[in-house]
């Protein structure tokens, strides 16, 4: 074995220490466990015990047996060989390439909070990211090549990068805690972590943050006595990070809901909004470049000691001798440290030389190649605003029963949007006894409406609107209004004028800030032209004005009015163009309809294929037979018929539970074979329902053990559907909060009156929602439990 040239010793104990602090202690981490729910600190733990002691166990053994330069290449080549050592060094050095993009970009993003709006203006800009990535691997790069003299002051610098925003993080959920109260319960069934493969990739991922404690080892020629300070150091460095990831991930749990940290900023996204909480915005700026020079302090970490293998491997001839070669002045292997640079420069590069998934789905339908389905469309049980318009009296019902006493008399609602979706709150409101004030740009939605008799009268002048909702308010009456004008413009007029409003909303297209928002200040002409002009910038004024919206609720909220999000993900779109408080307003699942999920009720739905109102009239009379005890669903029925009209073929939609689905289902099948219905009817419901979609900023938002995500449900749904029978069965990606933000599953099976129908009626709607129940109780949900053990429902390995 060739003798490794004389290199300079300039590491200390302080130093080595610091060293494993930057490169190990990446704040990013601390955000996405919290985004996964309180069971993640449990999988911290494990993987303290289970992979981060064995390793640095390990790590101190190799490194006292030999503590030469090159460490994980020298380990491998004395146990194995020389091919062996090179493979690993190599596979090693490959595998850390896309770190430097990974953790640069995080450092880019995290930057832009110092600089306010203006800076977050850059957040979807590759150039910037590419730029930054590019200077801070030429300087690291450079210092690197200097020695080991010059580049640890910025890994130590750095290593405050770390712990001073960890220990700011830390004050400020002390702070919020004190002031709020907790933000999440530790109950024992959140603790526990819950098996999936989804959740065990993403464990994996968090014990990788404990990974890197083998870097060090790699400048052995370099430390002074490493058999000495490189056990002590892993002791002290190891200490540092256990307790910094497991305190900050709690600090968060604590203080914020997990929706506000998620993301690539997600660390500095939960400081802004702590700190706008507690009215301390100045902390911001200087904990978002903290956080940024930790990020480059980790990127140079690694440079520096992952180009030590190659160097190695350059001195044995495994590689080009070149990667052998020592700088004159400098002592430091040059040209390994510079190729590692400019590999990871390329690697930044490639990182941003494509194109986001959101600008790609936009191209891809401009292109006619995809189809945006919603929920229901794509799967051929669309019903138009119907087919949510009981999930809306139902949310309304469940909202005035809270805190209304069951009644929406007397309230007034504001709310915007009066598309597929929105448009049935007006009617859903008025059904409850209440009067709304539903805000739409688009003039010809409100006169749909209008026409198909879900809103009462249609208005463009707000004065006229307060004063006719006011008159209504004060008499009981029930009473719909759609005003023309923008929610942007509307919402914070009522604010500043003082109006009275009980309830606020919002069920515009924000989902969509291209297609489906208009930004103040534009005519529907205005923005089709911009937005066929110049998306990116028809974009940032959508969000800007979601900010402006949002702000105006979260001020009505501050005065005492029920707010709530109804799922079309305004408030993520609001955070992320800088409203810190979005998140704030609850959504309407984990507030309304959550406990109907965990019986196993839903948004159930069929349509008369012979096109006759008739069919539909004797389906209605069948649910008021076999439901009389059910008072919201005779309720709906009995002032609903009539009332509106049907767009499409005749259908009618009702939440119904577990076992009434199916005892329905049955029903019409046998009316079907009886003649009193005369043809097929096809059986169905929205795929907003019990367990059939995961969507964490709507039906899976805040779930009890952190599932938010876990998208295996949705998955298992389908598979089960069709194997259950089911006519067909449908998977769609977006519905409601966009393209990006959730997976859902639907299903439709025909009753034709058959004996066949009904076995597979039977199957499918048993199964269907009894799947929702099982993934409510899997979750520590005690009325799904109940209702599992009330309605035997089998599930063979239900959460603890």
């Amino acid at each position: 074995m060739p003798a490794i040239p004389a290199l300079k010793r300039g590491i200390r104990f302080r130093d080595l220490v610091l060293f494993y602090v930057v490169s190990g202690l990446s704040v990013r981490w601390t955000a996405m466990a919290a985004a996964a729910g309180p069971s993640i600190l449990v999988v911290w733990v494990a993987a303290l015990v289970c992979f981060f002691i064995p390793l640095a166990a390990s790590v101190m053994e190799l490194s006292s047996r030999h503590p030469e330069e090159g460490g994980l290449y020298v380990w491998t080549r004395e146990a194995f060989g020389h091919g062996p050592g090179f493979i690993a060094s190599w596979a090693y050095w490959m595998s850390n390439l896309p770190y430097f993009s990974g953790v640069l970009y995080f450092g880019a993003a995290s930057t832009l909070f110092a600089f306010g709006a203006r800076g977050r203006a850059l957040a979807g800009e590759s150039w910037y990211y590419l730029t930054f990535s590019v200077v801070w691997l030429t300087i690291i790069t450079l210092l690197n090549i200097r020695g080991v003299n010059v580049g640890k002051w910025l890994n130590n610098i750095s290593s405050l990068g770390g712990l001073l925003p960890l220990s700011a993080l830390i004050l400020l959920a002390v702070a919020s805690y004190a002031r709020f109260g907790p933000a999440i319960h530790f109950t024992a069934a959140a603790l526990m972590p819950h098996w999936s493969l989804g959740n065990a990739v993403f464990w994996s991922s968090i014990f990788f943050a404990f990974g890197g404690v083998e870097a060090g080892s790699a400048m052995g020629d370099e430390i002074e006595n490493p058999r000495r300070v490189i056990p002590w150091a892993i002791l002290v460095g190891g200490s540092v990070l256990a307790i910094g990831y497991i305190s900050g991930t709690t600090a968060l749990l604590v203080s914020l809901p997990s929706d506000a940290v998620g993301g690539p900023d997600g660390f500095v996204n939960g400081i802004h909004v702590l700190s706008a909480r507690l009215g301390l915005g100045w902390v911001l700026a200087p904990i978002a470049l903290l956080v940024g020079l930790n990020a480059v302090g980790g990127a140079a970490a690694y440079l520096s000691s992952t180009s030590r293998l190659p160097f190695v491997a350059g001195l044995d001839h495994y590689l080009p001798p070149a990667f052998g070669w020592i700088h004159s002045r400098h002592r430091t292997p040059w040209v390994a440290i510079v190729s590692y640079g400019l590999a990871g420069t390329v690697v930044a590069v490639l990182g941003q030389a494509g194109t986001t998934v959101r600008s790609a789905y936009d191209v891809l339908v401009s292109m006619a190649i995809l189809l945006y389905g919603q929920m229901t469309a794509g799967s051929w049980i669309y019903i138009g605003t119907q087919g949510i318009l009981q999930g809306t009296f139902q949310t309304f019902a469940a909202l005035a029963e809270r805190h209304f006493g069951g009644t929406l008399a007397g309230k007034l609602v504001v709310t915007g949007g009066m598309g597929g979706m929105g448009g049935a709150q007006p009617l859903s409101v008025t059904l409850n006894g209440g009067v709304v004030l539903a805000v739409d740009v688009e003039r010809s939605r409100i006169q749909r409406r209008v026409d198909t008799r879900y809103c009462d009268q249609l208005t463009e002048d707000l004065d006229e609107a307060l004063s006719l909702c006011e008159s209504a308010r004060r008499e009981k009456r029930a009473l719909s209004l759609g005003m023309v004008g923008n929610c942007a413009d509307v919402l914070p007029e009522i604010v500043r004028r003082g109006v009275h409003v009980d309830v606020v909303t919002d069920q515009t297209s924000a989902h969509d800030p291209l297609n489906g928002y208009i930004p103040q200040g534009l005519t529907v002409a205005q923005a089709a032209d911009l937005r066929a002009r110049d998306p990116e910038e028809y974009v940032r004024r959508s969000t800007a004005s979601m900010v402006v919206h949002v702000d105006a609720m979260l001020a009505l909220q501050r005065a005492g009015v029920v707010a709530f999000d109804y799922g079309n993900n305004i408030r993520r779109f609001a955070f992320d163009a800088g409203c810190a408080d979005a998140f704030l307003i609850p959504g309407f699942v984990p507030e309304y309809i959550r406990p109907l999920f965990c019986t196993g009720a839903g948004p159930f739905r069929w349509v008369a294929l012979s096109g006759d109102p008739r069919d539909i009239d004797r389906t209605d009379e069948l649910a008021l037979e076999l439901f009389p005890e059910n008072e919201i669903l005779t309720r709906w029925l009995r002032l609903a018929r009539g009332r509106f009209a049907f767009q499409g073929l005749p259908a009618r939609i009702c939440w119904l539970g577990y076992g009434e689905r199916a005892m329905m289902g049955l029903a019409i099948n046998e009316l079907v074979r009886k003649g009193e219905i005369s043809a097929p009817i096809a059986i169905g419901r929205d795929h907003l329902d019990t367990g059939s979609v995961a969507s964490p900023y709507r039906e899976t938002e805040k779930m009890l053990d952190g599932s938010d995500a876990v998208a295996d449900w949705p998955v298992l749904n389908a598979l089960l559907n069709t194997a259950s029978g089911a006519t067909w069965v449908s998977f769609h990606h977006g519905g409601g909060v966009g393209m990006g933000y959730s997976l859902h599953a639907g299903q439709v099976t025909v009753a034709d009156g058959t004996d066949s129908a009904s076995r597979r009626i039977a199957r499918v709607l048993n199964n269907d929602p009894g799947l929702g129940v099982a993934r409510h109780a899997d979750a520590g949900y005690e009325l799904a439990r109940q209702t599992a053990r009330d309605r035997g429902i089998h599930i063979p390995m239900p959460g603890k």
